[in-house]
């Protein structure tokens, strides 16, 4: 199969899915396509080609089954070639559209998602600097409450959020926070709200210029709590586009594979990625210091001990993501992390990258990370 590493440029690849499909071997396909479908019957279901014929073939029926759709998906529609990078959609108990992708295609987009990370860290200095010059900026401008935003987002690790889940929902995140959300506290304030999976957030502030920021935009009429004044002085209520627009202006220019993976720059979405890894990584090498992590690190790779770190490593990353320890191993720590340390290649690579100066806005735990993922 070829491999990402064959890319020469970003712009080959500009919202190239196809291509990223072919990495995988796979073709790019839409549900607009005729395909098979599903229909009830009796206590199970029965299938049905592109021309309304009920399918009887066995090799059919074991790849059907073998998709493991969801038994109360509707409106269920299946892909006639195998190779389709989509092999179904349909829509849930609550009529959102869901879909099943190939396993080729999800491990090529989460490579593609991970090897961004390292342009994404050589960008976060650059945007750190941008951030603390606009806090300081003109009050309520666009820039300076998005500043705000963006350092709200990178240091408590909330979800952005949308208004759509806010509205169907009743989950937050960061960009659709509201004025009961937030109070003042003896140090500063807090948010309290309900974010998505039902999880209850509490953040306090201390901050004194994101405290001034936030109370500024709370005097603004309106119930979300991030508002600025545009060019004309009209009020504005910040959404998550304005956010990722942000971060795109000022992260313009780094990662060699990010507009294969999404299309565009960098965005709110990457903080958590990355942060998940850090974080990982972090408590690897903090563990490995001790006597009990000198014991792991004496043990065969792949053995119990190690895995039992690894899992105890997930537990306090999901934690700190506010995930699912499964889904915090799956989507947001780097693979390259926990196959490396449990073949024993971790802890070496790590601390050598640990050495020398690290650059302004950027910390040593980064700087290790960046340092171990480059060298693998």
């Amino acid at each position: 199969m070829a491999t990402l590493d064959d890319q020469t440029t970003t712009h080959d690849i500009r919202h190239d899915y196809e291509k990223l499909a072919r990495l995988a071997n796979l073709r790019y396909v839409s549900d607009d396509e005729l395909g098979f479908t599903r229909r009830r019957w009796g206590r199970g279901f029965t299938y049905k080609d592109t021309a309304g014929k009920t399918i009887k073939d066995k090799a059919l029926r074991q790849r059907f089954d073998a998709l493991v759709i969801p038994p109360m998906w509707s409106e269920v529609w299946i892909c006639q070639d195998d190779k389709g990078h989509l092999q179904s959609t349909g829509r849930d108990d609550k009529a959102r559209k869901q879909y099943l992708y190939h396993p080729e295609w999800d491990r090529v987009r989460d490579q593609a998602k991970f090897d961004a990370m390292i342009g994404f860290a050589r960008a976060l200095p650059n945007l750190r600097l941008q951030v603390e010059k606009d806090l300081e900026a003109k009050s309520l401008s666009r820039d300076n409450v998005l500043s705000a935003v963006v350092k709200l987002l990178e240091t408590t690790l909330i979800r952005i959020g949308n208004s759509r889940y806010a509205k169907l929902n009743k989950s937050y995140g960061l960009s659709t926070l509201r004025s009961k959300h937030v109070s003042e506290t003896d140090n500063g304030l807090a948010f309290d709200f309900v974010g998505k999976s039902a999880k209850e957030h509490h953040i306090e502030l201390q901050d004194e210029r994101l405290i001034e920021i936030v109370q500024a935009c709370s005097e603004l009429p309106g119930y979300q709590i991030f508002k600025y004044l545009d060019d004309n002085g009209h009020k504005q209520v910040v959404d998550s586009s304005d956010i990722n627009d942000y971060l795109r202006t000022h992260t313009c220019g780094h990662g060699r594979y990010r507009e294969m993976y999404s299309g565009n720059l960098y965005s709110a979405k990457d903080f958590r990625t990355w942060m998940a890894s850090v974080l990982a990584a972090s408590y690897l090498h903090d563990e490995l210091q001790s006597a009990q992590g000198k014991a792991i690190l004496a043990s065969d790779p792949n053995s119990d001990e190690r895995q039992q770190l690894v899992t105890n490593m997930v537990k306090s990353v999901a934690a700190e993501l506010g995930n699912t320890p499964a889904v915090c191993r799956s989507s947001y720590i780097n693979p390259v992390i926990i196959e490396r340390f449990l073949a024993g290649q971790f802890f070496e690579l790590y601390k050598q990258a640990r050495r020398g100066r690290t650059k302004q806005y950027q910390s040593c735990e980064e700087k290790a990370l960046l340092g171990f993922l480059r060298g693998c």
